[in-house]
């Protein structure tokens, strides 16, 4: 049974004013944008390289058979969205032998993001680098370039981008002879309500495989400015050590203790390695080790790591980058870590390097807190070995000038101006010159930024420690942020077309910016939620998603208390947790089986009653019973079997403790600024400017709505100059 809060008396913020950043220094490149419309690349095999020339455009009119039903579909975003996959896939045979890294294939996979991949299809390895939510164009070429190098992925890509699946919009066409194979593909960008940009117009380009080794890609028509064009063969490019530094003293446990480190760099590739006084084992039994390489650019900080636990992963936490963008490899007493260079704001830094034993266990990477107490070896120290590589490489080639024989990955990222995702290197820039009194900022940007889905994440907590919540309640510092006080930040975030006034899909007409005011809300709830643990369940983090073990468990009933559709649209939706990890909600049926309620993507909805708990708006005492389900087998259309587990709060304070402060004590009243950043040189753009306002405004009346009234979200002078 749910329990219906009162919204009791809403206050409503006094003033509102979004508060314009010229961008400056968080501008880290600025845009790169595609530039080989009406060109012809073509890449000849010599030997175990490519030559790479540019000539006209040699497209081929006849474009042969146009493709089916996919092979292969990746599963869309969201719920009712079975027309719009995400990736598409086709298998088609090679009517020859083709040589393309290092093998001889006799099939190809034809992929609706542009590209042509060997051995697997785009929908496998669309999901092991997936850019969903804070990808750029960067962060996928970079993923690709170092997954290809550790032998992960071969793929050929005349432009790899997010192109719809709409057969009116968006057609592939395959012509095979003796000799050559044609792949044209005519597409436009994907674009729904509630992710992306609009399309800037059809694109038609071709790759023409030929029975010798040679690849073309010709670009008829290309409308968008973004994309990643090139071939990633992979392989061992020719490294080059341009540094090297040792640690004989041997004075860490064997186990950690650092012998010598190097950096080498190979084309787009940079190679970092550690070589250890023992074999490096690729799994530990309890806790973990972590091999972490960190590089310094001025005041800020770039890392990449081999953490080694149960499993093995590598990952990077570089601007632009995701996690899936670094590789490693393991050989005996060696360990290598590779990063591309795509991920790098520039040519020149200091490194250092470390290996660290932590507690480990079963938590999430972010739960680790980094203790200097722990056993721990180094070498280059602070502020490390200063470095300028030889080749940049930091938008791979350019494909448009003639270039020599090249061994490796050879590709060009094109991509929108980039601003840092170090959303303290944000804040702090904010800071420096606005009055650091808020509790909640938001961050927006008046001109369109390299991100792919035109979504992000939150940094979660920072400061203000809170007992009993998760790893929620053990916050970052804010020193780096330049603030005591601020809370939590969501991601830098271009106002695309989803966070417009009015918004329709599918089934709704939305107003009230719901797609902008659903997405803030959501990140910004991360400060508290969700991360409760439960003592009964058979894993304590049972209730939550194991994506990220940050949003409620698709299989958890997490039922909103207050509705608050009505605000937002005429026709009514079912609710749910704005942190559910699923977009349907259960029911039980009266035969005891349950069915789903599919929900709308990210719109507006009431908090549920452990976000309420987690947030300190509602006491232990108050919080009712739901359940989770395990052994979910379905049984019918929309009918569902599984176990039923009763989730009650006292089991959930047995795991994760008391909250303190409790309820009766909890912050009641926040502070919010929305900040919008601008090129510097000019002013910000006027409608942005307004649109920042309204949603700065629309987002703190959700708090107060989704809360029942318990929570007061101020606006207006929290973003004075100093």
């Amino acid at each position: 049974m749910l329990r219906v809060l009162l919204l009791g008396s809403m206050v409503s913020p006094t003033v509102w004013a979004a508060v314009p950043v010229p961008a400056g220094s968080l501008l880290v490149r600025p845009a790169h944008f595609f530039d080989l419309g009406g060109k012809t690349v073509r890449f000849t095999p010599v030997a175990s390289s490519y030559k790479v020339g540019t000539i006209p455009v040699q497209f081929r009119t006849e474009r042969g058979e146009a493709l089916g039903e996919a092979d292969f579909v990746n599963p869309p975003l969201a719920l009712g969205r079975r027309e719009q996959p995400m990736v598409r896939s086709w298998s088609v045979k090679l009517p020859f032998e083709f040589s393309f890294a290092g093998s001889n294939w006799s099939e190809i996979f034809v992929n609706s993001t542009g590209s042509l991949s060997l051995g697997r299809p785009e929908t496998e390895l669309y999901n092991e680098r997936n850019p969903w939510a804070d990808g750029t164009m960067r962060a996928v070429a970079a993923s690709m370039d170092v997954r290809a190098v550790a032998g992960a992925e071969q793929t050929i890509a005349p432009l790899w981008a997010t192109y719809g699946s709409i057969p009116a919009d968006n057609q592939i066409y395959t012509k095979a002879a003796p000799d050559e194979l044609i792949v044209t593909w005519h597409v436009i960008r994907r674009k729904l309500p509630d992710v992306g940009y609009d399309p800037e117009g059809p694109n038609e380009f071709q790759a023409v495989l030929s029975k010798t080794g040679q690849i073309d890609f010709n670009y008829q028509r290309v409308s968008e400015r973004d994309g990643i064009a090139g071939i990633f063969p992979g392989g061992s490019p020719s490294f080059s050590v341009v540094d090297r530094a040792g640690d004989p003293q041997g004075d860490a446990d064997p186990s950690i203790d650092i012998l010598g480190a190097e950096v080498a760099e190979g084309g787009t590739i940079l190679r970092f390695s550690l070589l250890m006084a023992q074999p490096v084992q690729p799994t530990v039994s309890s806790g973990s080790i972590s091999y972490t390489f960190l590089l310094r650019f001025g005041s800020h900080e770039c890392s990449a790591a081999l953490t080694v636990g149960l499993t093995a992963s590598a990952s990077s936490n570089c601007s632009g980058a995701t996690p899936k963008s670094a590789a490693l490899q393991i050989q005996g007493r060696r360990v290598d870590v590779f990063l591309s260079k795509s991920t790098l704001d520039t040519d020149h830094f200091s490194w250092s390097a470390s290996v660290r034993r932590g507690a480990g266990g079963r938590m999430f990477a972010a739960e680790r807190v980094e203790n200097s107490n722990e056993p721990h070896d180094e070498v280059g120290g602070s502020p490390g070995r200063p470095l300028k590589l030889r080749l940049a490489a930091l938008n791979g080639f350019d494909l448009s000038a003639a270039q020599a024989e090249s061994a490796g990955n050879i590709f060009e990222v094109f991509y929108y101006p980039a601003v840092t995702r170090q959303m303290d290197r944000v804040m702090s820039h904010i800071y420096a010159r606005h009055e650091a009194i808020d509790d909640m900022a938001a961050v927006l940007t008046d001109f369109r930024i390299d991100d792919l889905f035109d979504h992000g994440p939150s940094t979660s907590a920072i400061n203000v420690p809170i007992q009993g919540i998760g790893r929620a309640g053990r916050p970052r510092p804010g020193s780096s942020f330049r603030s005591s006080r601020l809370q939590v930040v969501s991601s830098t975030i271009f106002p695309g077309p989803r966070f417009s006034e009015h918004v329709s899909d599918a089934d709704r007409q939305y107003h009230g910016y719901a797609f902008a005011v659903g997405w803030i809300v959501h990140e910004l709830t991360h400060r508290w939620s969700a991360f409760l643990l439960n003592q009964k369940t058979e894993d304590r983090y049972a209730m939550l998603n194991p994506n990220c073990q940050c949003h409620w468990s698709e299989n958890l009933a997490t039922p909103s208390l207050i509705s608050v559709a009505k605000e937002y649209t005429g026709r009514p939706y079912p609710e749910n947790s704005p942190m559910g990890g699923a977009y349907w909600m259960w029911e039980e049926n009266a035969d005891g089986t349950f069915s789903r309620k599919p929900l709308p993507f990210l719109v507006p909805m009431g908090m549920s009653a452990l976000d309420l708990y987690a947030m300190g708006l509602m006491p232990a005492e108050e919080v009712p019973d739901t359940f989770l389900l395990t052994g979910v087998r379905q049984t019918g259309e929309n009918r569902y079997e599984a176990k039923k587990t009763p989730i009650r709060i006292a089991d959930i304070i047995a795991a994760s403790g008391p909250r303190v402060p409790p309820a009766s004590a909890s912050q009641r009243e926040f502070r919010l600024t929305v900040y919008m950043l601008h090129e510097d040189g000019r002013q910000p753009n006027p409608e942005r400017l307004r649109q920042s306002n309204q949603i700065e405004a629309a987002v703190a009346r959700q708090f107060s709505l989704s809360t029942g009234g318990r929570m007061t979200v101020k606006t207006g002078s929290s973003g004075a100059p100093k």
